[in-house]
């Protein structure tokens, strides 16, 4: 009996958090005065970035819905929504939850909160002066709005690439603690980050991670009746104790001792060399996968 399972990261212990914004090259803005507020995060345990930027969005979406309400009656409706998602951003970006979002943007360019308070003070004052051309005062506000999301979309791909490295090393040294054989795949996937742990007597464990879900997905081929539960567990606690942590989100024995469904999608990569073509090809993906993320709505 073997088992599949998928587990999510959840976060991250304060360890494996400096080792994500120092391989992002955050080093120098998480702990300065900008953001007191991640190393606070990383003591109790950091959402992925995934998760933060998630929650990041539907902050904004919510606080601008009752900011916007406030400002019913505008005799410039779209100056008021740019606004009011401008200030919700900004007092998302304040909290520590928020601190590695925070962060990654600066990295990119954005500038001090309280810098960009003052901007949107000015644009509202402005638009309130007798005569005041509204259209040209909702098309600045609108273009800071779209700087200020954009800039923490463009953030979030190199945290996304160091969140990958640090999960590609934490699942590696497991399974090699594990006494696992561990190897890369020949071909690797597009957008996912493939793993192959082999042990003796036929028994083998293919992991895959998905950085920007958040998800782990693990299969066990070679296992006799219940023993893969119990070679589950020793996983997930090796990356416990890497300072990755994982909630089961759903397992599946199966009766394959071969492996199950994910072992099969899985084992022709580590069998054959990629062409050239289909290796630029999982370049170009790859690019697109973490590149493409969106925070305005």
């Amino acid at each position: 009996m073997s088992e599949v399972c998928t587990a999510s990261v959840d976060g991250y212990a304060e360890s494996a958090r400096d080792e994500v914004a120092q391989r992002a090259g955050l080093a120098g803005f998480v702990g300065g005065a900008v953001l007191a507020g991640a190393a606070a995060l990383a003591m109790a345990g950091a959402q992925t970035v995934a998760a933060a930027l998630a929650a990041l969005r539907e902050e904004v979406r919510s606080r601008a819905v009752e900011l916007e309400r406030a400002a019913a009656g505008s005799t410039e409706p779209r100056l008021a929504e740019c606004v009011a998602r401008a200030y919700a951003m900004l007092s998302a970006l304040e909290r520590p939850e928020f601190g590695l979002l925070h962060a990654a943007a600066r990295k990119q360019g954005l500038a001090p909160l309280q810098s960009l308070r003052r901007e949107l003070r000015d644009l509202e004052s402005e638009a309130r002066t007798p005569g005041a051309n509204l259209r040209s005062v909702s098309a600045r506000a609108e273009k800071q709005l779209a700087k200020m999301e954009g800039t923490v979309t463009r953030g979030v791909a190199p945290v996304l690439q160091a969140e990958a490295s640090v999960l590609h090393d934490a699942v590696a040294g497991t399974l090699q603690a594990l006494g696992y054989r561990v190897a890369p795949p020949k071909r690797p996937q597009h957008a996912r980050i493939v793993l192959r742990g082999v042990g003796d007597h036929g028994r083998a464990i293919y992991v895959t991670i998905d950085p920007r879900r958040g998800h782990l997905s693990a299969d066990m081929a070679g296992f006799e009746s219940t023993t893969c539960e119990t070679e589950r567990g020793r996983f997930l606690s090796g990356l416990a104790a890497r300072g990755v942590k994982v909630r089961l989100l759903v397992r599946h024995l199966h009766a394959e001792r071969d492996g199950g469904q994910l072992v099969r999608q899985l084992e022709n990569r580590f069998a054959t060399e990629p062409s050239d073509e289909e290796e630029r090809q999982r370049q170009a993906a790859a690019y697109r996968y973490l590149h493409d993320g969106q925070v305005g709505s």
